[in-house]
């Protein structure tokens, strides 16, 4: 699967799961980031993504957007989306980060190896299915964990 139709795919099942969808949006010369906010169980939470088609991602496994990295990021990305109903709440919204590649074997394998050698990397990286199931690292390496 290409990156593109991972963004594609990303985008139609966040507008049909997610309250809100920012447009693509980049940082800094990184990107395509996708924002999403979801408020539909009452529990405001926002998501991010960022995308690796097979090459890139079993190139340089670990890689991470430097964005991450920067505290304003994740603001300056929330700026894209409707939050004037959050103003002023004085709360603190979970944030979730993943990195989307897509979901085939040689990815797999590298995702299993990246595991083993640094989970805390591993766990911010999620498997898109065609389907458009989404399988973070820590389901699926888990998983391969009991089954060993």
């Amino acid at each position: 699967m290409t990156k593109s139709e991972m963004i594609d795919l990303m985008i139609s099942s966040s507008k049909e799961n997610c309250s809100q969808v920012a447009d693509l949006q980049y940082y800094k010369g990184e990107g395509p980031f996708l924002f999403v906010f979801d408020e539909k169980d009452g529990q405001p939470k926002f998501f991010f993504f960022s995308f690796a088609d097979a090459d890139e991602f079993l190139d340089q496994p670990e890689d991470l957007p430097t964005a991450l990295q920067i505290p304003e990021f994740p603001f300056t990305l929330a700026e894209a989306l409707n939050l004037d109903h959050l103003e002023g709440s004085k709360q603190f919204y979970q944030l979730t980060y993943y990195k989307i590649v897509p979901d085939e074997p040689l990815c797999r394998a590298a995702l299993k190896e990246l595991w083993q050698s640094d989970p805390q990397i591993a766990s911010l990286i999620s498997l898109l299915g065609a389907d458009g199931v989404l399988i973070p690292a820590a389901i699926y390496c888990g998983e391969q964990g009991l089954l060993s």
